[in-house]
């Protein structure tokens, strides 16, 4: 069943949730402004519904997006703020590995990253080899 992140309140019955990829720094506003929708939707995370998201899914499921000077809180699942820069400069693999503290989910962080870590989309870091592009850290 499908559910508008922008319109509904309320989550629908799921077994699962499914978030894809898009834009939802476009969006800013009207996410943070459906707090019931983000708050039920981090309920159901938390006690254990399965959920996979991809890209602009990740961010929206994240603490919060930065972005133009903006910030507003998401939903809050993922302990990572997301922080948009003007340009991309790189593209490459993140290293993550089993922290064991997942509840029925996955739970993973950079493997130099601390909890809480904050994720930057497009910025420009030192060069490492074979990951010249972190998006965690």
């Amino acid at each position: 069943m499908a559910f508008d992140t922008l319109r509904d309140q309320r989550l629908p019955p799921l077994d699962g949730v499914f978030i894809g990829g898009g834009f939802p720094e476009t969006h800013l506003d009207a996410l943070a402004a459906n707090r019931g929708l983000r708050a039920e939707l981090r309920a159901a995370i938390d006690a254990g519904l399965p959920a996979y998201a991809e890209c602009g899914g990740l961010m929206y499921l994240a603490r919060s997006i930065e972005w133009n000077g903006h910030r507003a809180e998401m939903v809050g699942a993922l302990p990572a703020d997301i922080v948009m820069h003007a340009r991309p400069v790189g593209r490459g693999y993140v290293h993550l590995r089993e922290t064991g503290h997942g509840r029925g989910r996955a739970a993973a962080r950079c493997s130099d990253a601390d909890s809480g870590a904050r994720v930057s989309l497009f910025e420009r870091r030192e060069p490492r080899a074979r990951n010249p592009f972190r998006l965690c850290g």
